[in-house]
């Protein structure tokens, strides 16, 4: 087939001269059978020829208008070029009755995702499902469709089903690891674990490793978790989450020396990661070093755009200290977007300068947003009794104690305001 011009343009490509291949696309879209344009159109949209595999389908439809299948990739394409009209336009041409109808749900759910419908896309992808019930393409489609909407439970049938099959076609899609990542998130790990142990006999991959992994770290297996862990440290493709998870493991296995190695290196590795700077905090005031835990603290709000959440937790540590000031010029720079925490933070950093009113104000502030915390009640009814507030401390003390009832010293304070 040398003298199609369709094998010289392929040929053009792999040369890397471009200027020939659009000559003789040129010439194979006016010479070359329908047959050899249609299987160049579809070698160039694999490749990334979009355009010229547009033209291709479009010259392909325009000689046969009822050959439909044709229009699937140009829905695709206009998908991807954002053309919704052009897509629904195409979508409208397909009979029900033609062989690419259940095609293109597919695509029309596609469409539908893209404009943030996805209970349309839902509908459209199970009308294909009924249409075809046996069909890989669809079974995928759907796996997909509820992995990404976090529905696992509905997901796992479909990657079940897949898993089955064994097709060669999904083999780079990692069935296996979708099935185990979709038992674990649906907290069944001992499925998980047979899954994905079996994922990792058909293919080593770091992504598995790191899913078994968290799995085993979920069972208690901590020795398992941590040795797969290593071996993808050891490669030095560990993760963020990863660092995260084996420090947590060695931490809990109470190897104290690994549990710090593993955090620093993870810090270095990434700089601008929250969690693993809020670990280290956590780590250093675990053993007693609160000039570490503080500085680590401080470190991630200089480079934090929200640090609320930094500012209020090291706000805890600072008032351990009894800087009262320090708390307050800190989680002042909040002002209107501080959360109850914070606010209870700085009320109990007012109390500890003695400026009850501002006090009062905070903890009042703080009330919705912890009207369920059974410890900051405690403590906000506590302060409002000796404040004289009587009247308000009884009715945080009722909520209170419909919260904790066996509470018998609250329980007396209760049956006094009543009084």
């Amino acid at each position: 087939m040398a003298e199609f011009y369709s094998i010289q343009a392929l040929q053009a490509i792999e040369e890397g001269d471009l200027i020939e291949f659009q000559l003789l696309f040129e010439e194979a879209l006016i010479n070359d059978p329908d047959e050899v344009k249609e299987q160049l159109a579809y070698q160039l949209l694999e490749i990334g020829f979009i355009q010229q595999a547009e033209q291709l389908f479009e010259r392909l439809l325009e000689a046969h208008p009822t050959q439909h299948h044709y229009r699937l990739p140009l829905i695709d394409i206009a998908i991807d070029n954002d053309d919704i009209d052009q897509a629904e336009y195409h979508l409208d041409q397909i009979p029900q009755d033609d062989e690419s109808y259940p095609g293109s749900l597919l695509a029309a759910a596609d469409l539908y995702m893209t404009l943030g419908y996805p209970e349309v896309a839902e509908i459209k992808l199970k009308e294909a499902h009924e249409l075809l019930p046996t069909n890989a393409t669809i079974q995928f489609a759907l796996a997909e469709y509820y992995f990404d909407q976090a529905n696992y439970e509905a997901a796992i049938p479909y990657y079940s089903y897949l898993a089955k099959l064994r097709l060669p076609e999904f083999k780079d899609l990692f069935i296996l690891d979708r099935l185990g990542m979709c038992y674990s998130y649906e907290g069944e790990f001992e499925e998980a674990v047979v899954v994905l142990e079996e994922a990792l006999e058909d293919e080593r991959r770091d992504e598995t490793l790191y899913q078994l992994a968290l799995v085993y770290i979920q069972l208690g297996q901590l020795e398992k978790g941590i040795s797969l862990l290593e071996e993808i440290r050891l490669l030095g493709e560990l993760s963020a989450g990863g660092y995260l998870a084996l420090a947590s493991a060695y931490l809990d296995e109470e190897e104290r020396e690994k549990g710090e190695e593993v955090i620093l290196e993870g810090v270095k590795h990434f700089p601008y990661n929250s969690s693993l700077y809020h670990l280290a905090s956590d780590f250093y005031f675990q053993y007693h070093d609160e000039v570490q835990a503080e500085e680590y603290l401080r470190q991630v709000i200089s480079f934090e755009e929200d640090s609320e959440l930094s500012k209020v937790k090291l706000s805890f540590l600072l008032l351990r200290q009894e800087r009262y000031d320090d708390v307050i010029e800190m989680l002042a720079e909040l002002g209107e977007a501080m959360t109850a925490q914070g606010h209870w933070s700085l009320a109990q950093a007012y109390v500890g300068t003695e400026d009850y009113p501002k006090a009062f104000k905070h903890y009042q502030l703080a009330l919705p947003g912890l009207a369920e915390d059974p410890e900051f009640l405690k403590e906000y009814a506590l302060f409002l009794r000796e404040e004289g507030e009587n009247k308000l401390a009884y009715h945080v003390l009722l909520r209170y104690l419909q919260l904790v009832p066996e509470d018998l010293e609250m329980n007396d304070l209760f049956e006094q305001l009543r009084e």
